[in-house]
């Protein structure tokens, strides 16, 4: 066996308290290269994911039109035709554009009878109505969302309270007019 004599020993406890600090060093440069590694991972996660997000929202941008499209024709479909063969296979396919528009967590936004809300409705107009004023009365086109995140607006008509009839109101009021004329133009002045 080799045996270190006192004089080689001395040295290395001097060394150290300077290879502690390095030690130190060294672990702390690790951690830091080790928490940028998982905050570079994180972030491109994130930005596969937004990429991911855009390429689908676009790609359904391109598919509403035919969707609504397909749901305007449906509606619009003969009133004799409700067994036909035909109408019943576009249904089927309105039914598989409505299950695909769920898989990417696409919703319609809610329309007539609903209150307006300018964050996810667009007015193109506003009509007198018995409804309080306020409320979608017709939908002119389909809106909607992805994860609770506005797509494209809804664009709808809504109704607005109707003025008040003042020409009955103005039969109610007797005219002052009148009045004077009754007292055979005699007038003191």
């Amino acid at each position: 066996m080799f045996v270190k004599n006192k004089d080689q020993q001395a040295p290395a406890k001097a060394d150290a308290p300077e290879l502690a600090e390095k030690c130190r060093e060294y672990l702390a440069g690790w951690q830091r290269a080790k928490a940028d590694y998982e905050n570079l991972k994180k972030e491109t996660d994130r930005k596969f994911r937004d990429l991911a997000e855009f390429v689908t929202a676009d790609l359904i941008m391109e598919i509403l039109p035919i969707y609504d499209n397909l749901k305007l024709a449906l509606a619009h479909s003969p009133a004799g035709a409700g067994g036909q063969e035909w109408l019943i296979g576009v249904s089927h396919i309105k039914k598989q554009f409505e299950d695909l528009l769920n898989k990417f967590k696409i919703k319609e936004i809610e329309t007539v009878g609903s209150q307006f809300n300018p964050v996810y409705h667009e007015a193109v107009s506003y009509e007198d109505s018995d409804k309080p004023e306020g409320e979608i009365l017709k939908e002119l086109k389909s809106g909607y969302l992805l994860e609770e995140r506005v797509m494209q607006p809804a664009r709808v008509i809504v109704s607005k309270n109707k003025p008040a009839d003042l020409a009955g109101e103005a039969e109610a009021v007797p005219d002052k007019s009148t009045n004077q004329d009754n007292n055979n133009g005699d007038s003191v002045a």
